[in-house]
C-alpha cells in the first residue's frame, strides 16, 4: 500500500511517497536540479531504491511540484516544504536517513545545518559552490539570471525542460549529444536505454527564482539560503555526512566536493571514477545510473547509514 505525506504552500507543493513496504529506518530520497525522484529507480540492474529495500530500509522520494510558470519557486521555499515534510515522517517515530542528488544534497546540508531531523546524510554531487564547474551550465544560469532580473522573463517564470527533454531523448545515441545530456554523463558510464528514460521520465522544469539562486553557486561566497552562504552554514553540521563525487563530474566538479568536506568536521568523501576511459569515468547522474553503480556507489552508502 502507497503511503504518502503532502505538504502545501501558496507556492510549492511537496510529497513524500514511500516506495514497496514498511521495512524498517526510513531513507528521504531528494532529486536534484531539473531531475524528479524517479532517477532514483531508473538503473536497469538494481537501482538505489531496490537496494535500500533488499537491505530493510524505507525508501521515501521526494516530488517536489515545479512548474515553470510558477513564481517564487526559489531554493529556501524548496529547503521550507523539505523541513516540514522531514518532520511530518520523524513524527512517525523514526529520525530518517537522507539521500540526497546535487541540489537536493545542498538542500540536505541546509537542512542539517538548521538541526532538521535527519540522523545520517549522503549528498551525491553536490557541493557548497561550483566554481570550475561545465561552462555549459554555468552560461545557462548567468542567462536566466540577467534576463530575470531586467525582466526579459517576465511572462515566462522559467524553463519548461519537461518538453525539451523528450526530444533530446529522441535525438539521444547519435554522433550528437545535447549540451544538457553531455554535461550530465560520462560517455559509456551509463547505458543508452537508461540515459533516454532519464530524459522522458525523470526530468522536470527550470523556475527562474531557482536558477537565480544557482547564480550564487559560481561566486566565492557560493549558494545562499535564508540569506546565508550555506559554505558558511555547513560548519555548524553535526550529522555524520557522506560526499560521494564523480572524479568526471563536469557540473559538480570534484574539487567542489573536496573544499565542502574540508568544511565539515568528519566528513567522509567516497571518490568514483578517475578514469578518463569511455565508460569508467562518473559524471552527475552517473552516480545513480552508472553501470557499476551498485558496487561503487550504493554499497558503500549502504554500509555508511549502516555503519
Amino acid at each position: 500500500m502507497t503511503d504518502r505525506i503532502a505538504i502545501s504552500n501558496p507556492v510549492l507543493d511537496l510529497h513524500l511517497e514511500r516506495q514497496g513496504a514498511d521495512r524498517g529506518r526510513p531513507v528521504v530520497l531528494v532529486p536534484g536540479l531539473g531531475a524528479t525522484a524517479r532517477m532514483f529507480s531508473l538503473h536497469h540492474r538494481r537501482s538505489l531504491v531496490e537496494t535500500l529495500q533488499t537491505a530493510g530500509h524505507t525508501p521515501w522520494t521526494v516530488r517536489f511540484g515545479i512548474h515553470w510558470r510558477q513564481r517564487g519557486q526559489c531554493a529556501t521555499t524548496l529547503m521550507t516544504a523539505l523541513q516540514k515534510g522531514l518532520a511530518s515522517l520523524a513524527e512517525r517515530g523514526q529520525v530518517p536517513d537522507a539521500v540526497g542528488h546535487s541540489l537536493g544534497g545542498m538542500l540536505l546540508m541546509g537542512l542539517c545545518a538548521r538541526g532538521a531531523p535527519i540522523r545520517r546524510l549522503v549528498t551525491l554531487g553536490s557541493a557548497v559552490d561550483f566554481r570550475g564547474g561545465h561552462p555549459g551550465l554555468h552560461h545557462a544560469v548567468r542567462l536566466a539570471a540577467v534576463a530575470g532580473r531586467t525582466g526579459g522573463l517576465s511572462a515566462a517564470a522559467g524553463l519548461p525542460l519537461r518538453r525539451a527533454s523528450g526530444l533530446m531523448a529522441m535525438l539521444s545515441g547519435g554522433r550528437f549529444e545535447a549540451p544538457f545530456v553531455a554535461g550530465q554523463f560520462f560517455p559509456g558510464t551509463t547505458d543508452g536505454a537508461t540515459i533516454r528514460s532519464f530524459l522522458r521520465e525523470a526530468t522536470t522544469d527550470l523556475p527562474i527564482p531557482l536558477l537565480l539562486d544557482l547564480a550564487g553557486l559560481f561566486t566565492p561566497n557560493g549558494l545562499r539560503l535564508d540569506g546565508v552562504p550555506l559554505r558558511d552554514a555547513v560548519r555548524t553540521m553535526t550529522r555524520p555526512l557522506l560526499l560521494v563525487l564523480g572524479e568526471e563530474d563536469r557540473q559538480c566538479p570534484a574539487a567542489s566536493v573536496r573544499r565542502t568536506a574540508e568544511r565539515v568536521s568528519g566528513a567522509h568523501v567516497l571518490a568514483v571514477g578517475g578514469s578518463r576511459r569511455r565508460g569508467k569515468g562518473y559524471g552527475h547522474v552517473d552516480l545513480i545510473t552508472g553501470q557499476d553503480a551498485p558496487e561503487r556507489v550504493f554499497e558503500p552508502l549502504l554500509a555508511f547509514l549502516e555503519d
